[in-house]
């Protein structure tokens, strides 16, 4: 046995110790260092699933219409079986995406150990540990364990496509083989849409280009049965909701939201630099025999990444679109690996030193990135302050009120202002996800669109907004539509029937003058006010003294989400 040969033979093993021991280590720092954070739109899987726990349909509002808000029908069914929990929807989210994040990677490394021909690999605790260092050691990655959104179910979905493809490039080719292929294909679908390419896809190059015998017939019958279950969902869900598609889809395009924030470029490189270790093992041990394999598992992703640089990337930071698409670089990584480590064929001199500059290259680019984060938030920063000084142009400058930091607007507004409001309140609001979780009592008006199928179909209208007669209005996001502010404060009805407070939790925030809550209102700002403008006052929130309010109007006992 070669000196090269044990030498790789004792990498893993070792590798697999080292993890075992960071693995621990790196999940605590960066839970610690992310306690605040969260992804709101993932609060909107909780107001659906709340509805369901309380035996409504799937809409938006209580006793409203059927609304295909939720991105992943699936991930909203699971969450809505965690609602039974006695636990927070922060807890409740960020557990079921954990726990589906660690059934992913189970399920790799069973795989991977399962159907390896290497002793090395064969062995599930070789693997479990460095797969798992090699994705968390991530914050970005992270992000998206606990974020709540449905990203971790969909890499789990496609981990289980992936392995039924090996199985088929292994050649299994069987008609239950390809059924299951095209049931599996239908549920990655289901649970995230935008891999629809992938799911198609890859199936069909594994067949065509590593297929035996009656390729055309397989192909053909995957196509039919997947493609099929495709089109009954898409009708079955405009029949239901009215659109065949989730509303996500229509909001991601540029005629909604033309000035959102959308950090594509930053994304797919983040995500590069997650993927970098299984292209640099894929450059290191591929041959170019691999060639069939590689253009089946890696042509549907980019393919897919061509797409997702073209659409409006809302809440997708940290790679949050790329992310479920790792098990297509993961797989063929660990197949090739599997075979080099089975053939004992060393890499000679000459094939060694092209391949260790490609993989120079990649790390090298695949590190840019991070710089490039830094002066991504700090452009991004520039341009909402830009932004946030053009909205205030439109209003007296001597009214407006200092920034909250992060989230702080969010959460404030949700826990000290909104779950204070009595039920039937409306109010409208483009950063509504964590209220709508913690305020279920309330009817809210999504103004970006993600729950409104008008706005969603039409883009955003402040006459539309106007109609709905919301009792109050916190105004959308500033730093990113900027023009719906615009469109809002120029309009003659909101002039004429809204108090503007601009500035209030950053955004500015409107109460309508003939609101029959109008009292009420009134009193929960100005038990809210002081705690986050101490010694500020402004009308009509402080019209008359707190305690004079209090007298007139006791507060009552609103009713919160329990």
């Amino acid at each position: 046995m070669s000196f090269q040969y044990r030498t790789k033979q004792a990498l893993i093993p070792l590798a697999s110790i080292a993890a075992a021991i960071l693995v621990p280590v790196l999940f605590s720092v960066h839970v610690w260092g992310f306690t605040s954070f969260f992804y709101d739109d993932a609060y909107m899987f909780y107001r659906y699933a709340y509805n369901l726990h309380h035996f409504h349909a799937i809409e938006w509002n209580a006793g409203g219409p059927h609304t295909y808000g939720t991105t992943s029908l699936p991930w909203m069914v699971i969450v809505t079986a965690f609602s039974y929990l006695p636990l927070s929807p922060t807890i409740v989210l960020s557990l079921a995406s954990t726990l589906f994040f660690i059934a992913a990677v189970v399920l790799l490394a069973y795989v991977l150990s399962k159907n390896a021909h290497s002793p090395i690999l064969q062995n599930f605790w070789h693997i479990f540990p460095v797969l798992l260092l090699s994705l968390i050691a991530s914050g970005s990655f992270l992000h998206n364990v606990i974020g709540g959104m449905e990203t971790m179910l969909s890499l789990l979905a496609n981990s289980i496509l992936c392995f039924l493809v090996w199985k088929v490039a292994d050649g299994n080719q069987e008609n239950r083989i390809i059924l299951a292929l095209s049931g599996c294909a239908f549920f990655a679908y289901l649970v995230r849409p935008e891999s629809g390419i992938c799911d198609l896809l890859t199936p069909a190059l594994i067949i065509f280009l590593l297929g035996k015998q009656n390729r055309l017939f397989r192909i053909a019958l995957f196509g039919a049965v997947t493609s099929g279950l495709i089109l009954l969902q898409l009708l079955a869900c405009k029949m239901y909701f009215g659109t065949a598609l989730p509303l996500s889809f229509y909001a991601k395009s540029t005629h909604i939201s033309p000035v959102v924030y959308k950090p594509w470029s930053w994304n797919f490189y983040n995500f590069f630099g997650l993927a970098v270790i299984y292209l640099v093992i894929i450059f290191l041990v591929g041959h170019r025999k691999h060639l069939r394999l590689l253009v089946a598992f890696f042509l549907p992703p980019f393919l897919t990444f061509l797409y997702l640089s073209q659409v409006t990337q809302l809440t997708g930071e940290y790679s949050r679109y790329y992310c479920p698409f790792l098990p297509y670089f993961i797989v063929p990584a660990f197949i090739l690996l599997d075979e080099y480590l089975h053939a004992e064929i060393p890499i000679s001199t000459r094939e060694f030193i092209p391949r260790f500059f490609m993989v120079a290259v990649i790390v090298s680019f695949a590190t840019q990135p991070y710089g490039g984060e830094i002066i991504t938030h700090l452009e991004l920063r520039a341009q909402r302050e830009n932004e946030y000084s053009t909205m205030r142009s439109f209003v007296p400058t001597n009214s407006t009120l200092p920034g909250m930091l992060w989230k702080q607007d969010l959460i404030g507004f949700s826990n000290d202002v909104a779950c204070d409001l009595p039920a039937g309140v409306k109010v409208a609001a483009g950063e509504d996800g964590y209220m709508s979780a913690q305020c279920q009592h309330l009817d809210i008006v999504d103004m970006s669109g993600l729950n409104d199928t008008v706005i969603a179909r039409t883009g955003f209208s402040a006459n539309y907004i106007l109609k709905q007669h919301p009792d109050i209005i916190w105004m959308p996001k500033t730093g990113f539509f900027a023009s719906w502010d615009h469109a809002l404060l120029m309009n003659p009805q909101f002039q004429q029937q809204y108090d503007f407070i601009p500035g209030a939790f950053n955004f500015g925030m409107a109460i309508r003058k003939d609101s029959p809550y109008r009292p009420q209102i009134l009193v929960v700002l100005r038990h809210a006010w002081p705690k986050y403008y101490p010694n500020t006052c402004i009308a009509p929130i402080c019209e008359t003294p707190v305690s004079a309010s209090l007298g007139k109007n006791p507060e009552p006992d609103y009713p919160k989400n329990p």
